[in-house]
């Protein structure tokens, strides 16, 4: 019983982190495509 309620919470705690990371990854992206268009005027 314990053990199934541990699986559960690393399993949240694991699509939370993958939730922050694309998150991350997107912001970074975005920001990378506005200094681009900035460079360009």
């Amino acid at each position: 019983m314990i053990s199934t309620e541990r699986d559960q919470c690393s399993n949240y705690l694991m699509s939370d982190l993958h939730f922050i990371n694309i998150n991350s990854t997107l912001d970074f992206i975005w920001y990378d495509q506005i200094q681009l268009l900035d460079s360009g005027d």
